[in-house]
């Protein structure tokens, strides 16, 4: 078989599959519900915004799921994230609306891993799967769960967006061609609408406050101190290292020299300038360390009373 006649078995399938008329319901009494992506495999959409995390070599598991749909027992969707930062492993009906039926098309960057073939717009950036449930299998409305869990190869520390392909016709996202395409057994198919994701490595930031101290004078008692924040972006977390540069005339002392950032959380260290005169130009340098991850902040002042 050539790989164009390939190509459309999948979409001779699904589509067929998702016209069997069973249960016909009228378009009217139809539900319109939320596909979306989380972290987590219930049957509840997050809150946006939504963020995987995981470091260079590690994984993400990505579920897709339905809130709040019409009855179904059918979809084909089509995620959408760069392929340099990651790359699809695995996707499964485990646990979800239709375990234990049968895969239409599981493809990753448009290469068939399992099922019947793959769509025309697949990309290297793409993981489609498409499935039905058992024989005769119809969700209850209203429909929440887990549809399928994507996994991926975590390969590249840059954030990106994971979301849905476009280009497809028909789309269950109604006035749009996202690859998002779910089926009931009628001429009406489910209407839905999306919730997008993102990847963000795991990293933090550093401030200060204050980081201008306007007028200063110099001090061996009283002398001003700022707050350093670090606090963690994504799935951070970890023990991260203070130290400071700073002109002549300006001492620098840190309590504590280190933080413990939990993940999801901040961590804070007072940091006390000592001043004596000739004194430099500003600023103070604070670096902040932790393994292949370093930030800086910067701390000035307006005038100098000696």
């Amino acid at each position: 078989m050539s790989r164009s006649n390939l190509v459309m078995v999948p979409i001779l399938l699904l589509a067929v599959a998702l016209m069997v008329p069973m249960n016909v319901r009228s378009a009217n009494s139809q539900l319109v519900g939320l596909v979306c992506l989380s972290t987590s495999n219930s049957g509840s959409c997050p809150s946006p915004p939504v963020t995987f995390s995981s470091q260079v070599g590690g994984q993400i598991s990505v579920s897709v799921l339905v809130q709040g749909s019409d009855s179904l027992y059918g979809f084909d969707i089509t995620l959408l994230a760069n392929h340099n930062v990651l790359k699809p492993v695995s996707a499964s009906l485990a646990g979800g609306l239709l375990s234990g039926g049968s895969i239409i098309g599981e493809c990753f960057g448009g290469v068939l891993e399992a099922g019947y073939g793959c769509l025309g717009n697949q990309t290297a950036d793409t993981l489609e799967f498409a499935a039905i449930g058992p024989l005769q299998y119809f969700t209850h409305a209203p429909t929440s769960g887990l549809l399928f869990t994507a996994t991926y190869n975590v390969t590249s520390s840059i954030a990106t967006p994971i979301s849905f392909q476009i280009g497809c016709h028909p789309s269950s996202v109604i006035g749009t061609s996202t690859c998002v395409n779910f089926g009931n057994g009628t001429p009406y198919p489910p209407p839905e609408t999306f919730q997008a994701a993102s990847f963000i490595p795991p990293d933090f930031t550093i401030s200060a406050n204050p980081s201008n101290l306007g007028t200063v004078t110099t001090c061996f008692k009283g002398c001003p101190t700022t707050t350093i924040t670090v606090t963690g972006v994504g799935s951070f977390s970890g023990t991260v290292s203070l130290s400071a540069s700073a002109p002549s005339g300006v001492k620098a002392s840190f309590n504590p020299a280190s933080v413990n950032v939990p993940q999801g959380s901040y961590a804070t260290s007072t940091l006390t300038l000592t001043f004596t005169c000739p004194l430099g130009s500003p600023p103070v340098t604070v670096e902040s360390q932790q393994g292949s991850l370093n930030h800086n902040t910067y701390i000035t002042w307006n005038s100098v009373k000696c």
